[in-house]
């Protein structure tokens, strides 16, 4: 059974597999990993049989394909592309059959095919240029539409129809789904069960809750929430990274300058949010996860290199367990699990 933590550790260019206790959420070193570049974020596909890790040098950006053994967690690289330019976000669609890529300057998304046995197609397959700081992409619980939010002094989310068959990215009327000016959405977290998706605005430290017309994929705002009290917090913050609970009844914020985890409860009829707390944890908490049981949060500090961990309590609540030293910029955190 898989139960581990992946963590790339970009100023080191090195990773670790961790194992995790399932009772405890006590983590052991089970592998590192080295590299000739910088890694940085990463994914899987949608079952766990593949593991897409990006790098990059200064002028260079590639992405690695390594296999994971469904037995003990190991991973073995089978493959290696190099990208147009330094990709900020990928990610797979939800059939596994695709990879997205974000490219914060100049500003676009590219599709590439994913092959039978995992490896990714150099060519890209639909590129669209879309305008600077794309920060992430990712398409809706059922494949029908990807959102590519942008930071400030962008401040949108561009949406495009998904074309499951042949990859490609389609644009109808209303691509273009503009925010409030200087609230930069970042990253994005779709409800499981409900047509809703929450972005946490970088720049506002905020929360926004939006509704997803099933037919068009278009936006509507239907609730923001502060991450913090401004009032209270004089210094700069900006949100981090977003992530909801794998059951739909929370969500959790990272706040870079207040250092904590914004903790909401999430209405299960409407997907309304109430704030309930907010987690002291390390300098700069960018990366944030859930373990696919929800049993268990971690939290990455950019400025201490440790991880934070956390058991998930019914309340929503983090109840702090342990915290490891992991190294200079921790820049990513992956839970590898088995379904």
């Amino acid at each position: 059974m898989l139960n581990h933590l992946y963590v790339p550790i970009t100023e080191e260019q090195k990773s670790f597999i961790y194992d995790i206790d399932p009772s405890t959420g006590k983590l052991s070193i089970y592998k590192e990993q080295t590299f000739t570049s910088q890694p940085w974020q990463v994914c899987v596909d949608p079952n766990y049989k593949y593991l897409y890790q990006t790098i990059r040098n200064k002028n260079w950006g590639g992405i690695i394909t390594f296999k994971i053994n469904q037995q003990n967690g190991d991973i073995d690289k089978i493959g290696e592309i190099e990208l147009k330019t330094t990709a900020v976000y990928i990610t797979t669609d939800q059939t596994g059959k695709f990879i997205f890529c974000s490219y914060m300057i100049p500003g676009m998304v590219t599709v590439h095919r994913i092959k039978d046995n995992g490896t990714i197609d150099s060519k890209a397959i639909d590129t669209h240029t879309t305008e600077i700081y794309a920060h992430y992409i990712s398409t809706d619980p059922l494949n029908r539409f990807a959102f590519v939010p942008h930071v400030h002094p962008t401040d949108t989310i561009f949406r495009f129809l998904f074309n499951q068959e042949t990859g490609k990215l389609e644009t109808n009327n209303n691509t273009r789904i503009n925010t409030d000016n200087g609230y930069g959405p970042r990253h994005l977290a779709f409800h499981p069960f409900l047509n809703i998706l929450y972005s946490n605005d970088e720049s506002s430290s905020t929360i926004t809750a939006y509704a997803i017309n099933e037919k068009t994929g278009n936006l509507t705002l239907i609730q923001r929430l502060p991450t913090i009290s401004i009032e209270n917090f004089a210094n700069e913050n900006t949100t981090g990274t977003i992530r909801i609970h794998p059951k739909g009844k929370s969500i959790y914020v990272t706040n870079r300058g207040h250092d904590s985890i914004s903790i909401f409860s999430i209405n299960p009829l409407t997907g309304l949010l109430k704030f309930v707390d907010n987690q002291p944890t390390g300098e700069i908490p960018r990366t944030l996860a859930i373990d696919t049981q929800g049993k268990f949060l971690f939290s990455g500090s950019d400025e201490t290199g440790q991880i934070f961990t956390y058991r998930i309590e019914k309340s929503c609540k983090l109840l702090p367990l342990d915290i490891y030293d992991v190294g200079d910029l921790p820049a990513w955190i992956l839970p590898i699990t088995s379904k």
